[in-house]
């Protein structure tokens, strides 16, 4: 969801934007989940990219995590306008 949310949006549209938002995370958290499946595994192998991988994660987790505080601000906002609470 890169698009701006207009103020002037209806509920209905505010709440599916919300819900794709949702599946894109999902998604991401199911990527999440693969990087430390790798890990887990490069430790019990005892290969060496196991804190090149959790560097990764770490950095991912936390841009997601910034990303999402971004769109729960804009949807906030969209509600906010669609309900007159601006």
């Amino acid at each position: 969801m890169n698009k701006k949310i207009s103020p002037r949006k209806s509920l209905a549209v505010i709440a599916n934007e919300a819900i794709e938002q949702l599946r894109c995370d999902k998604e991401q958290a199911s990527w999440m989940e693969a990087l430390m499946r790798a890990i887990r595994a490069d430790l019990k192998t005892g290969a060496h990219g196991a804190a090149a991988l959790a560097g990764l994660g770490q950095y991912l987790a936390c841009d997601l995590a910034n990303y999402i505080d971004c769109q729960v601000e804009q949807l906030q906002r969209a509600l906010d306008a669609a309900e007159g609470r601006e």
